[in-house]
């Protein structure tokens, strides 16, 4: 059965991800659901369905491991040359894709589920900063609740030592 969806551009799309979600949300119709959809009425119902369901994401997350971490690289206009990398925490869900940090942090920031989200961020791109053919420096965002944490100093001496990422190459933002 043929479906139509009306995207208004960049309005509705302005992102890879929100693509490649409305196409995850579109395989989901049965064919008793409405030939001719628009993407913001889409948006709207999958936000709030990743909205209502927000726990339930993040301990899936961590129980079954699918944070991804990404890197943003910063370049350095005057030294022409790549300076650090910012690691960017994501989750993928099974059922609901990709999930906006912009919904996940501060659930998990409400929840206390930041803090081992924010280990587990902080670990992990501290393991794959010693990979990197370049000894670029790495640059890890925190959250308020992490700042708050008075086990934070130890946690990262800790993580430091178990990784061998020299401190020198960690920024903590």
């Amino acid at each position: 059965d043929p479906k139509v969806c009306i995207i208004q551009c960049p309005s509705d799309l302005n992102e890879f991800q929100d693509i490649v979600n409305l196409g995850h949300r579109f395989t989901q119709f049965g064919e008793h659901d409405r030939i001719i959809h628009r993407a913001s009425e889409l948006k709207k119902a999958r936000d709030y369905e990743v909205t209502s369901h927000i726990d339930e994401i993040l301990n899936r997350a961590i129980t079954e491991d699918t944070l991804e971490m990404f890197y943003q690289p910063i370049y350095d206009v005057k030294e022409k040359r790549f300076r650090s990398a910012e690691a960017l925490a994501r989750v993928r869900d099974t059922r609901y894709g990709m999930v906006s940090p912009a919904v996940f942090i501060p659930a998990a920031e409400d929840t206390g589920l930041i803090l081992p989200i924010g280990e587990w961020v902080l670990r992990r791109a501290c393991y794959e900063a010693m990979e990197w053919d370049k000894p670029l420096r790495l640059a890890v965002n925190l959250s308020p609740v992490q700042l708050g944490h008075t086990d934070l100093p130890r946690l990262v001496h800790q993580i430091l030592i178990e990784t061998g990422l020299p401190p020198s190459r960690l920024e903590l933002e």
